[in-house]
């Protein structure tokens, strides 16, 4: 997709910057391009990511999906404007991939409310906690972040799969 403020690559950028400044070893990936993407938006972009230490920063371009999912442990769907499908987030459950969507729009909806992992779009410390969370799960509880995947990929079966839409 687009690297763009919109996208909530600003706010992504901050939190992950807060979390390695807190000693949290992590690794931001950020795909897509900045194809029709205005100028202003581009520089605010460009200086978020240029404050994530240079080896904690990777930016893989455009890529197929399924390939950037294999490259990364959780994927952070960060819109500040609504979006009117999350897409990548309906894919990322499909994979059977964790994600942590704002609540820009249907995110929510596509993840279901009762996600564990929904931010307040465009707030640093919400996403940051919501990355604290979600990480301490990735890396200390496979049953609980078993259990999230596992209703992820349901709900993608039941609402968005090629199966439910032929109903």
């Amino acid at each position: 997709g687009r690297i763009s403020p919109g996208k909530g690559v600003v706010t992504l950028a901050d939190a992950c910057v807060r979390l390695i400044e807190e000693g949290m070893d992590l690794e931001l990936n950020v795909a897509g391009g900045q194809r029709y993407v205005g100028r202003s938006e581009v520089a605010t972009v460009e200086r978020a990511l240029a404050r994530v230490p240079g080896n904690r920063l990777n930016r893989t371009g455009n890529v197929p999906v399924g390939e950037f999912f294999d490259r990364v442990d959780l994927l952070v769907c960060g819109s500040t404007i609504p979006e009117a499908f999350g897409l990548v987030a309906a894919e990322a459950m499909s994979a059977g991939l964790p994600v942590v969507v704002s609540d820009a729009g249907s995110l929510p909806g596509v993840v279901g409310e009762d996600h564990p992992w929904i931010f307040d779009a465009g707030d640093v410390d919400s996403l940051a906690e919501t990355l604290r969370r979600a990480i301490h799960a990735l890396t200390t509880s496979d049953e609980t972040v078993q259990a999230v995947i596992a209703a992820a990929r349901e709900r993608w079966r039941r609402k968005y799969s090629p199966e439910a839409a032929a109903v």
